[in-house]
């Protein structure tokens, strides 16, 4: 028996499979010069192999299973996102085997791989899915930009990890720099984050009387009065309901007593404490709006309102001048405004203002655009944008809601409420490759500028009939 088993003939090593490229016919031209050269890397004493349909595929064989066959046995899978791709059935089979077993991608497997923005054929633009929006991608669209992300593509399927700038390693007979997996491996370098975070001190006291309301929308015009509030039978402000000419007399009950209570103890309540957020965001959104920047309660973006039928600009920071509204040309299109969620969050025992900037498109300057197209223009305008861009943004709105004063007062009642104009930073030990931004710089004005009692400058719309301003490329 013994010898038997010396003497059968042994069945081949299978060979390994590093990458799965995932990809639309009609970029097959470009997937397979990008197979070529991976498959030219060395590692561990061997080549990296590459599974590419056309060259793993035989006539006769079962493509189903073929398929399943090199992406079961792939480390990583990559998905070269264009228009078609993203419609293919096939892509789409290919991309949930991996996701069904690891949705978030938590492993890495998946490496997305952004190559085109436009569809070759018909006008349709790249609309990536929620499941692939939220992963780091590596940007192939800029021919210039090939060795800086093929070198971020080996690192990762290599499982190496790069060193910046001038320790990064180089040779002749290495030319790539291989940056690290951005997603597992940080860079070791300190660097100073910026977050989206505006400190913020609350007014110190609540008023409140028993009223009339169920609710403040029983008030036609709710807006005219101070920001207020309805629970339980009581009416609740920042307001001081003891002053005399009290704009709540017509709305509280005759002969109540009116309560005064320390906004820093709602917190010992989970229920108080969201009314007194709710508070905040009435008393925040009253300020904006006398700033000509409204509230869109569907979507709870805050967005530039337009002046007339015209673009809008803004003067913030150092003096520069940032478009917020833009005419569609000619009249014909989409407006587009410059937007952000403003919430207001508790880290530890502090409070503050969290901004996310985004994007707001409407038909006529106020009513937004159908669902299905404001997913691709969201693609055009924000597509591309990173820590600097959106940093920019967060530091627009800072200006905005301070005025350009070191702290924004708002108006609360009888007191204010006060938002910090420089953001929350801290320190780390971990950077990300190709993705540093120059945070001394952005900041520069704003620290020069904590201890000012008047505005850098003059905050308000512009009078531009034009708009000289390019608009992003269509790419992005």
């Amino acid at each position: 028996m013994t010898s038997i088993f010396k003497n059968r003939k042994q069945s081949p090593k299978p060979e390994p499979v590093d990458l799965f490229l995932c990809h639309s016919s009609t970029d097959k031209t470009w997937v397979r010069e990008l197979a070529k050269k991976i498959e030219a890397e060395p590692f561990e004493g061997r080549k990296l192999r590459v599974f590419l349909d056309e060259w793993d595929i035989d006539a006769g064989d079962n493509l189903v299973w073929r398929l399943n066959d090199g992406l079961s046995k792939a480390r990583f899978l990559a998905v070269v996102m264009s228009p078609e791709m993203i419609t293919s059935d096939w892509c789409k089979l290919e991309v949930s085997s991996a996701l069904v077993r690891d949705p978030i991608n938590r492993s890495g497997r998946l490496i997305p791989i952004l190559l085109r923005d436009k569809h070759k054929k018909r006008q349709a633009r790249l609309e990536v899915p929620p499941v692939l929006s939220a992963l780091n991608y590596l940007d192939f669209r800029n021919a210039k930009d090939f060795q800086t992300q093929y070198g971020r593509l080996i690192a990762k399927v290599k499982g190496e990890r790069g060193r910046r700038g001038a320790n990064a390693r180089s040779s002749a007979a290495e030319p790539l720099v291989a940056l690290p997996d951005l997603r597992q491996s940080p860079d070791e370098i300190s660097e100073v984050l910026v977050s989206n975070l505006l400190p913020v001190t609350p007014p110190k006291f609540v008023w409140s009387a028993q009223t009339f309301l169920s609710s403040k929308h029983d008030v036609h015009e709710f807006y005219t009065y101070p920001a207020f509030i309805v629970k339980g039978g009581r009416l609740y402000t920042f307001m001081d309901l003891n002053q005399p000419k009290n704009p709540f007399a017509d709305l509280t009950k005759p002969n109540t007593r009116k309560t005064r209570e320390e906004f820093s103890e709602w917190r010992e309540s989970p229920d108080k404490w969201r009314w007194g957020i709710e508070l905040l965001n009435d008393t925040l959104r009253r300020y904006l709006f006398d700033k000509g920047i409204k509230f869109n309660p569907k979507s709870s973006r805050y967005y530039f309102a337009p002046k007339g039928k015209r673009s809008v600009k803004v003067k913030w920071g150092a003096g520069d001048d940032r478009c917020v509204v833009r005419y569609p040309d000619g009249g014909v299109g989409n407006w587009v405004h410059q937007a952000a969620r403003l919430r207001f969050e508790t880290l530890g025992e502090d409070l503050y203002l969290s901004v996310e900037p985004s994007w707001m498109f409407t038909v006529d300057g106020h009513t937004s655009v159908p669902r299905e197209r404001a997913g691709p223009l969201a693609i055009m305008w924000g597509g591309r944008e990173r820590n600097g861009s959106i940093l920019r943004h967060i530091l627009m709105w800072s200006d905005a809601i301070t005025q350009g004063y070191s702290t924004g007062q708002i108006q609360a009642g009888s007191q204010h409420l006060i938002i910090g104009r420089l953001p929350k930073t801290s320190n780390t030990s971990v950077g990300v490759a190709t993705d540093h931004v120059a945070v001394s710089a952005l900041l520069r004005f704003t620290e020069d500028e904590k201890t000012l009692t008047t505005p850098i400058s003059t905050y308000g719309f512009l009078d531009n009939e034009g708009d000289d301003e390019e608009a992003p490329e269509a790419e992005a």
